[in-house]
Formats: structure tokens, sequence, C-alpha cells
């Protein structure tokens, strides 16, 4: 009578005699093989993990954002450039924004532009120096 690891496995093309065999190839434990073929019905994305190449077809975390007119890429970069919290952020954005959130974002964009924008030009000829009373007077 033969038990289910006599049985071979095929992952991602390459069979292997047993599931112990490979689960030593891919250093997984028994149990990662058996409940990824349950759940999908075969082994191709086994080992690979959250940076499997089937997993990221789609970034679901690379998606524009634009607040007040200001454009940027992720809402990490919102979150970066604006100085705040980014749970925080993705809660206000996901849910209807009150007056009073709306306003404080928009005070963090319009600073958060000022900072891009050059300083005023200064004439030399109207700056005054200014002289510092001595200690004797």
């Amino acid at each position: 009578m033969s038990n289910g690891n006599d049985m071979p496995v095929c992952i991602r093309g390459e069979t292997y005699p047993s599931v112990n065999a490979a689960t030593e190839a891919f250093g997984l434990k028994r149990g990662s093989i058996s409940s990824y073929l349950h759940r999908y019905g075969h082994l191709d994305g086994v080992g690979l993990g959250y940076a499997s190449p089937e997993r990221n077809k789609t970034p679901r975390n690379k998606t524009p954002v634009t607040i007040h007119g200001a454009e940027f890429p992720t809402i990490q970069a919102v979150a970066d450039a604006l100085g705040v919290n980014y749970q925080g952020l993705v809660r206000t954005l996901n849910r209807p924004m009150t007056p009073k959130k709306s306003d404080r974002l928009l005070q963090l964009v319009i600073a958060w532009m000022g900072r891009f924008e050059p300083p005023p030009v200064v004439d030399p000829s109207t700056v005054r120096a200014f002289a510092r009373p001595s200690a004797a007077q």
C-alpha cells in the first residue's frame, strides 16, 4: 500500500519522486506543498512567496494619487512628502472626507508645494546692515 509521500510531484516542470524529495529541494515543509496543491490545484507557485512573478503581475500599490491638484505616484509618496502617517492617510482616503480633513490636506499640500518655489531675489542695495551696540555702551 502506498501513502501520499511516495507519489511523484511536479513543480514548475521538474518532477520529484516524492513530496519529501520536493521539500528537500525547495527547503519547504511538507505542509506547504500539500496545502498549496489543495488550494490552487498545481504547484507552479509553491516556494516563491509573496515576491513571486505570478502575484506581482498587477502592482496594486502603484496607483497614482491626486490631492487638491498635486499628483503623486503612490500613497506612500504622499505620506512621505506631506509628513503624515501612511496608515492614517490610507484611512482618510478610503472614507468620506470631512471638510476639516480636506482643509488639513490642502494646507499640507500648499506647504509642500511652497518648498519647491525659488526664494525671492533680494537686491543687495536695499539690504541694510545692522550694527550691534558694543558692550561698552
